[in-house]
């Protein structure tokens, strides 16, 4: 007989029937009613292995029951408040100023607010000045 049926003998898990055979098997097989044994043995040990015992645990008194204060450096306390004073005056006195263009800038704006970016390329023309040898301002067209 295998320790697998024992085993299922031992848990109560085998059928009626097959209980009986096995219950009539270990009364004339001496080798397999020690196998018994030894398991029973090794599943009581496991069991009180298993078993936790009851533990007394001692109630919690906490040493220091003054509550916690937090401490800041005199240092920090004096950053905390100069830091924002320092912005806020230096916000009043100095407020922000806005960009004003020069003509030249307002006018070159125009020129190139007139032209339309989303036109075809073929029907863009770029109109760029140059100098030639002679001292004579030329314009190109670029079509």
């Amino acid at each position: 007989m295998n320790e697998d049926v024992i085993q299922q003998w031992i848990d109560g898990e085998l059928s009626t029937i097959r209980r009986e055979q096995v219950h009539e098997h270990l009364n004339g097989c001496e080798e397999c009613r020690d196998k018994v044994q030894q398991q029973q043995a090794w599943a009581l040990a496991i069991k009180k292995a298993l078993t936790t015992e009851e533990v007394e645990i001692p109630e919690f008194v906490p040493v220091n029951e003054a509550p916690a204060t937090r401490r800041f450096p005199l240092w920090l306390k004096i950053a905390a408040v100069a830091i924002p004073a320092f912005c806020i005056v230096q916000l009043l006195l100095h407020p922000e100023k806005t960009y004003q263009p020069s003509h030249d800038e307002l006018l070159m704006y125009q020129s190139l607010s007139d032209m339309d970016a989303n036109a075809a390329f073929q029907e863009r023309v770029i109109v760029t000045t140059a100098t030639n040898q002679e001292g004579e301002i030329v314009e190109f067209e670029i079509h």
